[in-house]
């Protein structure tokens, strides 16, 4: 049915300008893409499934007719079936690619060396999880900070000594003691 269908949306669309002097008296705007509509007691999932790949305009409508007591013919009724939407493609986020955006090498080094102190110290609870634009540190599913990349240095969120999520900007090696100092305080307290 569906292939039949798409034979005549070719047919008809590559022709449209031609129908519409041809059948004037019905008002054809050969500007307006030509739709598919098709209409049956039932469609198949496979068909149902097919139709969200096709770019053209479709419309499905199912049928039942009823038969009043006071009437002699059948009425029919329609039902608009929708057609599922295309599920979009789940992006998987590198490490590799975010700690790339680091343009000094010695600094995605160090970044690296960030991320592999959580792995090796809390080895087995720890991950290091690429989110869109950062990089989750977790230890025992629980987020402990965030690395955050940036052109010439990166950025530690972690929690401070009250407990509010703070910015820590990385640009040498001393300026990661007070957020590894934290981190390792945090997950004393909350991961044991």
């Amino acid at each position: 049915m569906l292939t039949q269908c798409l034979d005549y949306f070719d047919y008809v669309s590559s022709g449209v300008e031609t129908y519409a002097r041809m059948y004037s008296k019905y008002n054809i705007d050969p500007a307006q893409p030509v739709r598919i509509l098709l209409i049956a007691p039932s469609f198949s999932q496979t068909l149902l499934n097919r139709c969200k790949w096709i770019d053209a305009k479709i419309s499905l409508f199912i049928y039942s007719c009823l038969q009043f007591e006071t009437m002699k013919e059948r009425v029919p009724v329609f039902l608009e079936q929708s057609i599922p939407s295309v599920q979009e493609i789940p992006v998987v986020h590198e490490k590799s690619a975010i700690l790339s955006y680091i343009t000094d090498p010695v600094i995605q080094i160090r970044a690296e060396s960030v991320i592999t102190w959580i792995l090796t110290n809390w080895q087995g609870r720890s991950s290091a999880d690429p989110t869109a634009e950062d990089i989750s540190l977790k230890v025992d599913n629980r987020v402990v900070a965030y690395l955050c990349p940036r052109r010439r240095h990166f950025v530690i969120y972690t929690y401070n000594n009250e407990n509010h999520w703070s910015p820590y900007p990385i640009h040498n090696e001393e300026d990661f003691d007070v957020p590894k100092r934290l981190i390792e305080e945090y997950i004393k307290r909350k991961c044991g």
